[in-house]
């Protein structure tokens, strides 16, 4: 159902194109942001404009408009597409930086909340996950403790009582010999 203001005009876009009725596209477009030579062109000849009359209206509006064959015209450029490309790169590069912030500090907070001795554990720990554990223990270490060197570096750590060799001590925790853990004596 289209929804219409004190005239009768449709003034919502997507019940318009829902319609099909491309008048009421024209006035929805007009409603919306005021009239345009796109929606002009539109409500002059009842149809909308060939390839390159679309071309030269989307110029003129500066924004793609469609054309009767359904193309939006004009054709971005070689430099708009490369544009467009590196935009949609940046914003997953963002989001890829988010997803992993997300999991250091899910996995921060998770290991703060373990308080009892990690020994005992061991045995408790089913044969099934241990593979898992076993894989993926080192990367992890070696993940956080470059994260926690970037951190000092940048002057974010507030805690005094953390030793400036503390990634050592997290490296050594464990040798890892034909896919078992022990416990390292080395200081």
């Amino acid at each position: 159902m289209a929804e219409q203001d004190c005239t009768g005009a449709v003034v919502a876009f997507a019940d318009a194109q829902a319609l099909g009725d491309l008048r009421a596209e024209a006035l929805a477009i007009s409603a919306k942001i005021g009239g345009n030579p796109y929606s002009d062109y539109i409500l002059k000849h009842g149809k909308r404009p060939d390839r390159a009359e679309a071309a030269a209206i989307g110029r003129l509006i500066g924004q793609q408009v469609r054309a009767s064959d359904g193309t939006l015209q004009p054709r971005r450029t070689k430099a708009e597409r490369q544009a467009a490309k590196e935009a949609r790169e940046g914003k997953k590069q963002r989001y890829r930086k988010w997803d992993h912030i997300a999991r250091l500090r899910s996995a921060i907070l998770q290991l703060a909340q373990n308080e009892d001795d990690p020994g005992p554990m061991i045995n408790e720990i089913a044969t099934s996950e241990r593979a898992e554990i076993g894989a993926n223990l080192r990367k992890s270490i070696d993940w956080l403790t470059r994260f926690m060197n970037e951190w000092r570096r940048h002057g974010e750590q507030e805690e005094s009582n953390v030793s400036k060799n503390s990634h050592s001590v997290a490296r050594s925790l464990f040798k890892f010999e034909e896919g078992r853990r022990q416990p390292d004596n080395d200081p």
